[in-house]
């Protein structure tokens, strides 16, 4: 009886603020499951840009983990040129509803020659720091409490992100996450190559993730409809909560990610309402 007064007080509270529920009760029953089976169950599974990044800095799109990777001080004129002939001639597919499988493989494969592409370039991890300190993207407001709450309780958190691991590492280390995006191998101050296979938008679910195999609830974090599926060759999942954070005020956008989400949270820069439902699943106020 606690747990559905607790969470019933949460979802009076979430629909006072910006948040849409696709079924408030399919909502209740898999956060009921999961505050029931408790943290020692949960995992999170989670995008990285402008899902723990913020989307916009002072009216501003902010940058994400690659275009921030393509900053460093150090890479030559000749990438930058071709890397962002490939973006431009991609960028109608981006903003396209619906992909084919095809579209999809397509602005995979064209990511992945421009990570490609960066190999042989004169740059060391270090420069890749200083770039990241920087540059203006920060975690959303709350992100460092809900890494901080994760990793006090033991609760894994997978990051899979089409963009640059090792900037994802820097902004995020010290929590413990598991990172699955696109490294570099540095020799000597020189890219000799990348970890292969790279991470797309539209390959996260085929991507082996490190989980934890005894953890049967997920909570799902993303901002594109792609990313729901992120987990869905996760085995033994008894319950997955999808999150997706939604930007702007298109309500046919809307209705399509609500398709894919089982809540979303409108134009949030913080994590304020992750970190009421952790604290509901961990007994702390």
């Amino acid at each position: 009886m606690e747990v559905k007064q607790n969470i019933d007080s949460l979802v009076k509270m979430f629909l006072l603020s910006n948040v849409v529920l696709k079924d408030e009760e399919d909502f209740k029953n898999k956060l009921s499951t999961i505050v029931t089976d408790g943290v020692d169950n949960l995992q999170f599974v989670a995008d990285f840009d402008d899902t723990l990044t913020k989307n916009t800095v002072n009216g501003k799109k902010t940058f994400n983990s690659f275009e921030i990777f393509c900053k460093t001080k150090t890479l030559s004129q000749s990438f930058l040129d071709r890397g962002t002939e490939l973006f431009v001639n991609m960028k109608p597919l981006l903003t396209k509803h619906d992909l084919t499988k095809e579209e999809q493989k397509q602005v995979d494969d064209v990511l992945e020659k421009i990570i490609a592409l960066i190999v042989g370039e004169k740059v060391n991890i270090e420069d890749v720091y200083e770039c990241v300190d920087q540059v203006n993207t920060p975690l959303k407001d709350g992100c460092r409490e809900t890494l901080s709450l994760l990793a006090s309780h033991r609760v894994p958190i997978i990051i899979v992100s089409a963009g640059s691991g090792d900037v994802i590492n820097y902004l995020v280390r010290g929590y413990g996450a598991r990172v699955v995006a696109n490294f570099y191998i540095f020799d000597e101050g020189r890219i000799t190559d990348y970890l292969r296979p790279g991470v797309g938008l539209y390959n996260k679910n085929q991507r082996a993730l490190p989980v934890d195999d005894d953890r049967h609830n997920i909570v799902l974090l993303g901002d594109h409809t792609w990313d729901s599926k992120m987990a869905d060759n996760v085995p033994n999942v008894k319950t997955i909560l999808k999150v997706g954070f939604f930007y702007g005020n298109d309500e046919m956008k809307m209705k399509r990610y609500l398709e894919h989400y089982d809540v979303l949270l409108l134009n949030d820069e913080s994590t304020d309402k992750i970190n009421d439902m952790f604290r509901l699943v961990a007994g702390i106020s």
